[in-house]
């Protein structure tokens, strides 16, 4: 009986004491520095605060009085607050459940006050500031938008970042870097794997360089850098193996030279280089990878397209070249320089299958001439998922929806095992 008493007694102190960490569960708007001061002893222990905070108010110069605070459930919101200068009084926050706001606090410079936080499961979205400090942040689990970032002239980012986005929010996470009028070069990045989603530069009028993101190895979507009307050079993503949808780089009227996707493999759907009217270099597509179409257009100084993506690519319908410089006006025009090999074999190799029914739901079968002795059905970041032998039942039943690559291993030697690329819709 003395026992049973002592483990009700406990777990009674266990409860109040997890209760007093926490609080707010419908939420807090702080609106002046006296709030703020006195969060600590209006809601004594608390630690993790339930619901959304939001803070916001002329007179608030700092956050001290909230320096217990170690988790939001919610969202964090801190705007228009005009004196504040630091964040400091946030480090304890580790953890953001939902999404972290930052706008209209024109006197802040930097995020180094929060080094404590690893993680926001929602969006990260920051407006009209400079942006750096945030060192420790390791996963946003929605999407990062970084957009009209005031003074901001070098984003060097987020060195301890592995991941943008979860799987289940494919085709709406991401990193947007768009509308910033001061900003000249993008570098850092350099941990980032994986975006579950899209990266999008655009209309950054003065950015001149992109480079950094030596880690990254899929981006689940697109990858498009446009309208960016300073852009020179681009070398980066050099281990960048997968884009699940489409790469467009289009309408950078400065862009001369791309560098990097040495170690690109598959695109989903589409590579796009569209009136780039200075882009002289594109030995950066100068091999092989999956790619479903082809469009090289207005690149009216471009004259030099034997790589060997445009020569494997030329001679079918999906591939569209024109209003480049001399050599690069047409597809006759390309295929006439273009040498004679086994790169233009492997592409009719290609071409030669389909699979059925398209997109698969789970079911489904390869349609082909020619035979083949074994499927591996993959994840985009390599990972195996299952195999069959020809002749067996071939299914994505249970699997979640998405893409997904068929590696096909032919029954002859040449040419090699061909990957194409399948959606499961539902």
């Amino acid at each position: 009986m003395k026992i049973q008493c002592s483990v009700l007694a406990f777990l009674l102190f266990f409860i109040q004491k997890i209760d007093a960490q926490t609080c707010l569960p419908n939420g807090i708007q702080l609106k002046t520095q006296q709030q703020v001061d006195n969060f600590l002893t209006t809601y004594t222990g608390c630690r993790h605060v339930l619901g959304n905070v939001k803070i916001m108010g002329d007179d608030i110069q700092n956050f001290a009085g909230l320096a217990a605070l170690d988790s939001i459930g919610g969202n964090l919101e801190i705007a228009n607050l005009p004196k504040i200068e630091t964040l400091a009084g946030l480090e304890g926050i580790q953890f953001i459940r939902k999404n972290f706001l930052v706008s209209g606090c024109p006197k802040l410079r930097s995020f180094a006050s929060m080094r404590g936080l690893q993680r926001v499961s929602g969006s990260l979205i920051i407006s009209a500031h400079e942006v750096s400090g945030l060192d420790s942040l390791e996963a946003v689990g929605h999407a990062i938008y970084l957009n009209s970032l005031g003074r901001t002239k070098n984003l060097v980012g987020f060195p301890s970042l592995r991941v943008i986005g979860d799987l289940d929010t494919i085709g709406y996470a991401g990193l947007f870097i768009s509308l910033n009028d001061s900003l000249e070069t993008v570098s850092g990045f350099e941990k980032l794997t994986h975006v579950h989603g899209a990266i999008r530069f655009e209309r950054n009028k003065k950015l001149q360089k992109i480079s950094g993101f030596s880690a990254l190895r899929t981006v689940e979507t697109s990858l498009e850098i446009m309208m960016n009307d300073s852009l020179r050079i681009i070398n980066a993503f050099h281990r960048l193996d997968t884009v699940g949808f489409s790469l467009k780089i289009g309408f950078n009227p400065n862009l001369r030279e791309i560098k990097g996707f040495d170690s690109l493999r598959y695109i989903f759907y589409e590579l796009e280089l569209d009136q780039n009217i200075t882009l002289e270099d594109i030995s950066a597509f100068d091999h092989d990878f999956l790619l479903s179409q082809l469009e090289v257009t207005g690149n009216s100084k471009l004259s030099q397209c034997t790589v060997e993506l445009i020569c494997k690519k030329a001679p079918f319908s999906a591939t569209r070249i024109s209003q480049n410089g001399s050599n690069c006006q047409s597809k006759s025009e390309i295929l006439a320089i273009c040498p004679a090999n086994s790169v233009i074999e492997k592409e009719i190799w290609r071409q030669s299958f389909a699979i059925s029914p398209y997109p698969v739901i789970s079911d489904f079968e390869i349609k082909s001439p020619l035979a083949w002795t074994r499927v591996a059905v993959k994840k985009p970041t390599g990972k195996i998922l299952r195999v069959f032998e020809f002749g067996q039942k071939m299914s994505l039943g249970g699997l979640p929806k998405g893409t997904y690559f068929l590696e096909i291993t032919p029954a002859q030697k040449s040419p090699t095992i061909l990957v194409v690329s399948v959606i499961k819709s539902k």
